[in-house]
């Protein structure tokens, strides 16, 4: 007997199917996963093996093809030594998509930058480098 095929409208299992507003929140929290791994040096491997998921589930994680749990959420909030509000931050609430300062601060190079600002131990020497950053940035 072959094998009847659901109506593609009917959600799995009861779920109602993933917005496209769903998608760009999940897309956002990856890419602040993303982002903080990658700021403090971590692989994918060494994240996952820290909060119990395999390298893989962390590489959907960060695309934002699957959903983190608040469990694991949680458990990446402390690993990462950030609140959970960091990974919503800079999230417009309206359209569900980043602020153009988070689009470019997922940039390679702004990344980069951010870890080698982020090993300069005195607070007076990095400030100066934001002043000289910033004022560069003017011209």
């Amino acid at each position: 007997m072959a094998k009847q095929r659901r109506p593609a409208a009917v959600p799995r299992h009861g779920r109602l199917p993933r917005t496209d507003r769903d998608r760009r929140v999940d897309g956002y929290v990856g890419g602040r996963i993303r982002l903080k791994r990658t700021i403090q040096g971590l692989s994918q491997t060494e994240l996952g093996t820290a909060v119990g998921v395999t390298f893989q589930q962390m590489q959907k994680y960060e695309s934002g093809a699957n959903r983190v749990s608040a469990s694991k959420l949680w458990a990446l909030s402390e690993v990462l030594d950030v609140p959970i509000s960091y990974f919503f931050d800079g999230l417009d609430s309206d359209s569900a998509s980043p602020s153009p300062s988070e689009t470019a601060a997922t940039d390679r190079y702004a990344t980069e930058l951010m870890r080698a600002v982020a090993r300069i131990h005195d607070p007076k020497l990095r400030d100066c480098l934001l002043g000289l950053v910033k004022v560069m940035g003017e011209e």
